[in-house]
């Protein structure tokens, strides 16, 4: 489902809490809370089209490069 996603997410560079900001950042754009994250961080439920949208904004990529062959 969202496999790209941890693995996309893990190597953000841990220096400074990138992870993190990213991550929070995420959580805020999404109205979200750590635990919806951690599912989709984990491929446990399905990430909406708009939030994937805020996901590869705040990582600055194409939403195809973390979410190939989805169309939802």
């Amino acid at each position: 489902m969202n496999g790209n996603l941890k693995k996309f997410y893990e190597s953000i560079p841990r220096y400074d809490n990138e992870y993190l900001k990213k991550r929070n950042e995420i959580i805020e754009k999404c109205g979200i809370s750590v635990a919806i994250w951690q599912n989709w961080k984990e491929g446990k439920t399905i990430v909406p089209k708009p939030c994937k949208e805020i996901i590869a904004k705040v990582f600055e990529v194409e939403v195809e490069t973390i979410f190939p062959n989805e169309n939802q």
